[in-house]
């Protein structure tokens, strides 16, 4: 579909349309994150045994930042920590934070989000390419979101990976919905959950 709309037939008769160039999901997001976890505080079994005030406002804005500007992230966060009322809930929030390992192998907060990256993923006709564009962005690039240093445009990757102009961007085009390859090269990772789902070895 993408590479359609980027044909050079239809191009000139096409403009990109921002539905709303000033909105911005973060300030949304932190404040459903906030509310949520309010709401565990006070509704939950053992909520006399979660510390007040849970949690900081630090954490609320890392969450918010991984969860770059979609809800889905954050959604699965409050019900991974929320949904259990055997377990205390700031123990699940430190699970997510690698701050406690699960107490089983079963026990995954974001399941549901890395199913859905599973999925994208093994569709992907050329994985061990997009694989090394993936590591050298996660690994070897110092930003996930762009650095002058940084193998952050096709053209850098292709040098890098010794490939022929335009193969690290071919090879990008059917995983568009977790990576964006813009129209002069430059290549972001969209979720910066990706990352923490791709070094997972679990």
């Amino acid at each position: 579909m993408q590479s359609t709309f980027n044909s050079s037939s239809l191009r000139p008769h096409l403009s990109h349309l921002a539905l709303s160039g000033e909105y911005s999901a973060k300030e949304d997001i932190y404040r459903f994150l906030e509310d949520s976890f309010d709401k565990i505080r006070c509704e939950h079994p053992h909520a006399s045994c979660i510390p007040s005030p849970w949690p900081s406002a630090d954490v609320l804005r890392e969450l918010t930042w991984k969860s770059s500007g979609q809800f889905i992230f954050a959604s699965t966060t409050v019900k991974y920590v929320g949904r259990d009322p055997h377990q205390l809930p700031n123990f699940r929030l430190d699970i997510i934070h690698r701050l406690q390992p699960p107490k089983n192998e079963k026990d995954m907060p974001y399941a549901e989000l890395n199913s859905l990256y599973h999925h994208v993923l093994s569709n992907v006709d050329n994985i061990e390419a997009v694989k090394l564009v993936l590591g050298t962005l996660i690994v070897v690039n110092p930003n996930l979101y762009g650095n002058d240093d940084g193998m952050d445009s096709t053209d850098k990757m292709d040098k890098w990976l010794f490939w022929q102009p335009g193969e690290s961007e071919a090879c990008l085009g059917q995983p568009a919905s977790l990576i964006k390859c813009n129209a002069s090269g430059k290549i972001r990772i969209l979720y910066s959950s990706l990352s923490d789902f791709l070094l997972d070895p679990s």
